[in-house]
């Protein structure tokens, strides 16, 4: 494979990991579901720290592996600094505009 199909691969599966985990790690409109709750539950594990409140485990991981695959992403790319600023204002930005119309 050429080095641009490598680095094109690369920040496709970088991506689709960050999107799986952002929908792992919260909540989805009014239903109140979480996969990543479920992903526990089925496990035996407690998705909370403390019962039903405290630290939320999904969402701690989800945000853990996104900056991750952000970073993946960004290292891809000439300008890693200004690549992650993007990324993390565009996805403040889409979770805004996501969370107004549900």
């Amino acid at each position: 494979m050429e080095r641009k199909t490598k680095l094109l691969a690369v920040r496709c599966v970088s991506l689709l990991c960050a999107a799986f985990f952002v929908v792992f790690g919260s909540n989805l409109g009014d239903s109140r579901f979480c996969l990543g709750d479920e992903i526990f539950a089925a496990l035996g594990l407690s998705a909370w720290s403390k019962g039903d409140q405290g630290l939320h485990y999904p969402g701690v991981i989800a945000i853990i592996a996104v900056a991750l695959f952000f970073y993946l992403f960004a290292s891809t790319t000439g300008d890693r600094g200004k690549t992650m600023s993007r990324l993390i204002l565009g996805t403040v930005l889409a979770a805004y505009f996501i969370n107004a119309l549900i």
